[in-house]
């Protein structure tokens, strides 16, 4: 369950890459227009592992 939210983000991601006529353009956009993904995608594990704890 706790992998539904990436996964339904990365479909998400794909049917606007499919419909784009410029997709490298249009990725590096949605990539670039969340700055704090990497950090996010990062910190799962630590975040979990918290959650597990309490």
């Amino acid at each position: 369950m706790r992998h539904l939210p990436n996964y339904l983000n990365w479909c998400i991601f794909l049917e606007k890459l499919k419909k784009s006529s410029q997709k490298m353009m249009d990725m590096a956009k949605i990539v670039l227009s969340n700055a704090g993904a990497l950090m996010d995608y990062r910190a799962i594990e630590r975040r979990y592992q918290n959650l597990l704890i309490q």
